[in-house]
């Protein structure tokens, strides 16, 4: 790769970092919501689930939370054997240490989706969703459940050293 395809990739990259901040697991989950997890609105005041699982957070929410704790727990119990993940058993070799996180949003069907990418495998992109139940009366959040991990088909043309650089530039992102 020439060095102004690499800086081009380098540069989405931080984009794509930097929109964490503009957006505003028990381990063992199946993968699927079950009737009870999928969103509603709470006709009284007008919230859905994610408005009172996000609605408070501040840039650094995005960077810094629970459902990112849930999501390393969840690959740490993995790389134990404590869990099984077919989709990502493949992959076992990738996951094995610590990860950067790329992108962080709510997820249409409640919680947040994740794109990370680990820093011994930084061309990789593996994406999960960490759902969290909310108890809609005293609204508040419950619980975490991730829902697994998988790789996407898109490498991301970034290298470990890449990852370190933009870490240290950027201490509000973490190696998780």
């Amino acid at each position: 790769m020439d060095k102004r395809n690499k800086t081009i990739i380098y540069i989405a990259f931080v984009m794509l970092l930097g929109m964490v901040t503009i957006q505003g697991c028990t381990n063992k989950g199946n993968g699927n919501p079950s009737k009870e997890q999928e969103e509603t609105v709470d006709d009284e005041v007008g919230l859905s689930r994610n408005d009172i699982r996000f609605g408070n957070w501040e840039d650094e929410d995005w960077l810094d939370n629970e459902y990112i704790r849930t999501l390393r727990s969840y690959l740490d119990d993995f790389n134990r054997g404590e869990v099984e993940d077919k989709k990502l058993e493949p992959y076992r070799d990738y996951v094995k240490g610590k990860f950067v996180v790329a992108d962080a949003s709510p997820y249409i069907g409640g919680g947040l989706f994740l794109q990370i990418t680990f820093l011994d495998a930084p061309d990789k992109l593996f994406s999960s969703v960490v759902y969290s139940s909310v108890n809609e009366e005293s609204k508040q959040v419950t619980g975490y459940n991730c829902w697994g991990v998988s790789l996407e088909a898109e490498d991301t043309g970034i290298t470990k050293e890449d990852i370190l650089e933009i870490v240290k530039d950027h201490p509000e992102i973490k190696l998780w």
